[in-house]
């Protein structure tokens, strides 16, 4: 098998549905190499890439999970026509992104520099 036959696209997805959480649902029948809900501009699309690691894992998840409902909705499940862009990763995307901290404004980062004294 390709990669991208080691890879499924589950789409339906509801916008409250965390990479970890959909992870679990997967991980189950093997080792994931990568999953991610792809959040263009902030906000999950409502579909998502995951990556076996094993070619019959990936087999298994894909027949296992074709009719089954996550988060409340019916989910499509099908094999990834190609890969998704490039840098997609396990945890560094997703809803888990959105849920870290803000940085400071930059107004008041020159404001706190304006205090430092030399």
């Amino acid at each position: 098998m390709s990669r991208s036959q080691r890879t499924i696209f589950v789409g339906g997805l509801s916008p409250s549905t965390r990479t970890s959480d959909l992870a679990r649902h997967f991980d189950r029948f093997g080792k994931l190499s990568r999953c991610v809900i792809p959040t263009p501009g902030g906000r999950p699309k409502g579909y998502a890439f995951i990556e076996f690691e094993d070619d019959r894992d990936a087999e298994d998840a894909f027949e296992a999970m074709k009719y089954r409902r996550i988060d409340g909705r019916d989910v499509t499940v099908q094999w990834a026509k190609r890969e998704p862009a490039p840098g997609w990763r396990f945890s560094s995307q997703g809803r888990e992104g959105r849920d870290r901290p803000r940085s400071r404004s930059p107004r008041k980062r020159r404001h706190s520099r304006s205090r430092l004294v030399f």
